[in-house]
């Protein structure tokens, strides 16, 4: 990108401007494919306590959980 002076021969705005579209660029870099917004967990939790070893269904209730 070129530099430019402004009116008054100054350059701060010119470098202002490409020091913000560096930063923008950074930033857009590191989100990547990353999504903002709602988060979604999923807990799966399986009960392998001794009453899962009863047999009210075949063969037991944790084999039958684990299909």
């Amino acid at each position: 990108e070129a530099i430019k002076e402004d009116d008054q021969g100054g350059l701060e705005a010119s470098v202002a401007d490409i020091i913000h579209k560096a930063k923008r660029k950074r930033q857009l870099e590191k989100t990547g494919s990353t999504r903002l917004g709602m988060m979604r967990h999923l807990f799966v939790i399986l009960d392998v306590s001794e009453a899962m070893g009863t047999q009210d269904l075949k063969p037991t209730r944790l084999l039958c959980t684990i299909k």
